[in-house]
């Protein structure tokens, strides 16, 4: 019971609530993970499921994805250490 919690945490980066039930004579477990609205990675791989198939995302499906997902474009995110001198007019 307090394996399961630690190897949720150390494998997902999340936290979940771990309960022992009993229903007609037999012991199972309850494990409850809050909804996220950012994606959760696997030993620091994203997988996306589609169907009965499970694909990993990487490059720019993985970039995408996130941006699909937490609502945040590329041109949305700042830069820390630059200033209007280092913009180029023509580009």
């Amino acid at each position: 019971m307090e394996d399961i919690p630690n190897k949720i945490q150390s494998g997902l980066g999340i936290v979940a609530d771990v309960n022992k039930h009993t229903k007609d004579g037999k012991d199972y477990l309850e494990i409850k993970v809050d909804p996220s609205s950012f994606p959760i990675s696997y030993h620091g791989e994203f997988h996306y499921r589609s169907g009965a198939t499970r694909q990993q995302l990487t490059g720019i499906a993985l970039t995408e994805f996130i941006t699909k997902k937490t609502g945040v474009r590329w041109e949305d995110v700042t830069v820390d250490g630059i200033t209007v001198d280092d913009l180029d007019a023509a580009t």
